[in-house]
């Protein structure tokens, strides 16, 4: 890896989110750090968004777009992604997000400054379809080396970036998953090098009314793969007992879950929040 001016990849697997293209795209090009690359595979998008994406981008030679055939679903695309890039440093960022401008040059030099790094994770916000914050995912450090560790609070999360040298080490995203394949990604690399946490707020999420994590049911499909992906992990390191964790896991967030719906619909409680004595309860 150059240890001056690394070419940075930005990943993106796009499935029908052409109408939210331009803020990322947007969000990209007022990046302080000027050398990177966009790899963009299109899984077999049923709307418009492949021309919409190439009229946007018109030609710009950073970005490449590719499309699969027929729907394969995201761990396939993701890994598709990975397998084109050239960069030392990839990132993944959802086409209907956005990164700060300072995001990608915060990474690569905190990946310079830690070569041991297999992975850089940082906090993000969570916001509205018009980008206006409404909850701080603050993030923290995490102990190196747990064969206990599986994320399940996801402390890693966005904005997460690492070393392609260290992605080579690993069997690479699973292309059977059809979600959470983010955290296969981050399980794997965690178990190759040092995760690393950059106490920045550098990712805005945007939950809408078209995102897959709200949809009917998606939440609790995300969770099942996830859970597909610890098994997987636990059975590399050895660890038993899973169904332990699992069901303790599970019960809580379900709980969790549960209380967040409860407080949503809580007319006392949306009037608390609207004047500020509840700032720190989602609306998701």
């Amino acid at each position: 890896m150059s240890t001056q001016n690394p070419l940075f990849s930005i990943l993106v697997a796009q499935y029908n989110n052409g109408i939210f293209f331009k803020d990322f795209y947007d969000s990209i090009l007022s990046q302080t750090y000027k050398n990177w690359e966009m790899i963009i595979v299109d899984d077999a998008s049923t709307d418009n968004s492949l021309e919409v994406i190439s009229k946007i981008i018109n030609g710009d030679k950073r970005v490449s777009l590719y499309n699969n055939s027929k729907n394969q679903g995201c761990g396939y695309t993701k890994r598709k992604c990975i397998e084109l890039a050239k960069g030392d440093i990839l990132g993944f960022v959802d086409p209907d997000d956005k990164i700060s401008e300072t995001a990608i040059e915060d990474m690569v030099h905190t990946h310079l400054e830690n070569p041991n790094s297999s992975i850089i994770y940082s906090s993000h916000y969570d916001c509205d379809e018009a980008f206006n914050i409404k909850y701080k995912a603050q993030k923290h450090s995490i102990k190196q080396r747990d064969p206990l560790f599986f994320n399940l609070d996801a402390v890693i999360f966005h904005f997460s970036t690492f070393k392609k040298v260290f992605y080579l080490k690993t069997d690479g995203i699973d292309p059977y998953l059809q979600r959470a394949v983010d955290m296969d990604l981050y399980l794997k690399l965690y178990d190759v090098g040092d995760a690393t946490f950059l106490d920045k707020f550098l990712y805005y999420y945007r939950w809408h009314d078209k995102g897959l994590a709200i949809a009917a049911g998606n939440r609790d499909k995300a969770r099942f793969w996830h859970w597909l992906s610890i098994t997987n992990i636990a059975k590399k390191r050895g660890v038993k007992n899973i169904d332990t964790l699992f069901v303790e896991d599970f019960t809580r967030k379900y709980k969790y879950d549960s209380l967040l719906q409860i407080v949503n619909k809580s007319r006392f409680l949306k009037i608390g929040r609207f004047l500020g004595l509840l700032k720190n309860i989602p609306t998701i």
